[in-house]
């Protein structure tokens, strides 16, 4: 029987988004590069594409947290505190079994993989856990914050006019105005909103944390 331990599923979430905030400090700090003999600072452009990365990461591994927790309490799974949600359907004997009945909840219209953006994970939810716990509400507390989080993916992973429109849309939310040569790494280092501490790319992260002990009390 495969482990069902999701405790230690958001465990490992944490752990990466902590590893993945650390690059993104180490980025202002500590990266150099050679320049005939010599070390200087990588400069802001590279610090600003390496925040972008850690953006991607980050939700990469949202996602990963969503799938690997949803299959296991699909399978009767518990936390360590002994929570577990309510199934209304049959528990499934075993991970595979587990994303055979996800895949047919898509209808095929997905081919042979299973979504995990928000939509798709509220849905799937109320349809396995008495009222979509612990997905649903869990998930619409930070919507602001991972809505403006794909955002910002969307435009490091995309060049086209709506992504590029989002984006700004998303930017002029945050300050008003969009200052000019703004771009997705540079939204990120900025400051993040209502005098909180730390970054918007902080923020964001923060934000899936705060769902993640949620989902997995």
């Amino acid at each position: 029987m495969p482990a069902r331990d999701v405790t230690r599923c958001r465990a490992a979430f944490e752990g990466r988004l902590n590893s993945l905030l650390q690059l993104a400090l180490d980025s202002a700090k500590f990266f150099l590069r050679s320049t005939s003999g010599s070390y200087q600072s990588i400069g802001a452009r590279r610090r600003e594409s390496i925040l972008g990365l850690v953006l991607l990461q980050s939700h990469l591994a949202w996602e990963e947290f969503l799938e690997r927790t949803f299959v296991r309490y699909m399978c009767g799974a518990s936390t360590d505190v002994g929570y577990a949600p309510t199934l209304l359907q049959q528990v499934q004997p075993n991970h595979a079994s587990a994303m055979t009945r996800l895949l047919q909840r898509c209808g095929g219209r997905q081919g042979n993989y299973v979504k995990w953006d928000d939509a798709s994970v509220t849905n799937y939810a109320r349809h396995f856990f008495t009222q979509g716990d612990p997905y649903v509400n869990s998930i619409q507390g930070i919507t602001a914050q991972s809505n403006g989080l794909v955002t910002v993916r969307n435009r490091i992973a995309h060049r086209s006019e709506h992504s590029h429109n989002q984006f700004r849309a998303v930017v002029r939310d945050r300050f008003t105005y969009v200052p000019r040569g703004m771009t997705p790494g540079r939204f990120l280092a900025s400051a993040a909103p209502f005098g909180g501490p730390g970054t918007m790319l902080e923020h964001y992260i923060s934000a899936y944390k705060t769902a993640a002990t949620q989902i997995v009390p």
